[in-house]
C-alpha cells in the first residue's frame, strides 16, 4: 500500500479578487490564510479565510462591493 504524504503540499501564495490574503505560519498542507477585503469591498461568502487542501486553496471567500451587486 502507497501512502501520500500530503504534509509537503505547497499550495503557493493565496489570491483573491478585490482583496488580499496572507498565510502568516506557510503555505503548505493545512495552513490557514487570512484575507482582507480591500477598501469598498465586504465578504460575502461564508469564510473569510482559506485552507491549504489537497486542491489547493479552499474556502468560499469572495470580496463583494458595499451596497452593490456584483458579488462575483
Amino acid at each position: 500500500m502507497y501512502q501520500i504524504f500530503t504534509s509537503y503540499l505547497d499550495c503557493g501564495p493565496p489570491a483573491i479578487d478585490r482583496g488580499s490574503a496572507s498565510a502568516p505560519n506557510g503555505t503548505l498542507y493545512g495552513s490557514v490564510a487570512n484575507v482582507t477585503c480591500n477598501d469598498g469591498y465586504n465578504f460575502t461568502g461564508t469564510a473569510q479565510s482559506f485552507i491549504c487542501m489537497n486542491s489547493g486553496w479552499a474556502g468560499d471567500v469572495k470580496c463583494g462591493e458595499v451596497g452593490g451587486y456584483n458579488y462575483g
